[in-house]
């Protein structure tokens, strides 16, 4: 009886003085992605066109929960259509469900994005989005992830209302 009342008030111990895992708070991160996206169009010779981006990015943890994040994307689209390449600006405020080693993540963010047509036509946009995703910690300073952010171009929803980017991220995380 004494022996499992010692153990029970142990455990008890053990378990209130643990610090909870804070996988990104107070933390800054620099981001890098690569990822797949499509540009959905209304009509199919429009700017329907799949693709591949290169991303970099970097995030601070304002507490244990929201974490703020801004990205830099390249998507090129190399199909014979007018769309060619398009430079997108993220920024995302996201809530993270810290779980020891996987983070599984939800947000919302604006874009902007500057397009660029094979004649050499520039166009800006401006859209919106939800985000979901999840990393694996390697480490303390390393994480591994996967994350679908579908954009909603709000400026060009007759032409191609909804953007796909879906990536593999790797992150460097930083205690400031």
């Amino acid at each position: 009886m004494t022996r499992a009342f010692f153990g029970a008030l142990t455990t008890l111990l053990v378990a209130a003085s643990a610090a909870p895992a804070l996988a990104y708070e107070d933390q800054v991160s620099i981001d890098a992605e690569l990822a797949y996206v499509h540009g959905f169009a209304k009509n199919s010779q429009a700017r329907g066109q799949n693709g591949i981006a290169v991303a970099a990015g970097a995030s601070y943890g304002l507490s244990n929960v929201l974490t703020l994040r801004g990205q830099f994307m390249w998507a090129f689209h190399p199909s014979e259509g007018p769309l060619r390449s398009i430079a997108w600006l993220s920024a995302d405020l996201v809530y993270v469900i810290d779980v020891l080693e996987i983070v599984p993540y939800f947000g919302a963010g604006v874009d902007g994005a500057g397009l660029i047509a094979s004649g050499a036509d520039f166009e800006a946009e401006f859209g919106v989005h939800p985000v979901i995703g999840f990393d694996y910690l390697l480490s303390r300073a390393l994480a591994i992830g996967v994350q679908v952010k579908p954009v909603f171009v709000l400026t060009s929803l007759d032409d191609m209302p909804v953007y796909l980017q879906a990536g593999i991220t790797l992150s460097y995380l930083l205690d400031p």
